[in-house]
């Protein structure tokens, strides 16, 4: 794979993303699949890793509905 793929996540309502971003840090990055940096702008939380974006999509949903559970689509949204 030659590029890493990107994806941005922002807040629907203003809010403080901080405390998210290490338990999302340490769920995508355990076991064996490729390293995934998560990082904040804002409201936003910006995910890459080198793998295909469908993946990376995949792992961070899955994290999401771990953290804070099925209703994170209605506080979340794809940038």
């Amino acid at each position: 794979m030659s590029a890493d793929a990107i994806i941005h996540l922002e807040a629907a309502e203003p809010t403080s993303v901080g405390p998210l971003l290490p338990r999302l840090a340490s769920r995508l990055n355990r076991g064996s699949e490729p390293h995934v940096a998560v990082t904040a702008a804002g409201d936003g939380i910006w995910f890459r890793s080198p793998t295909w974006q469908p993946i990376l999509i995949a792992r961070v949903e899955d994290a999401l509905d771990d953290l804070v559970g099925l209703s994170w689509p209605g506080r979340y949204v794809w940038a």
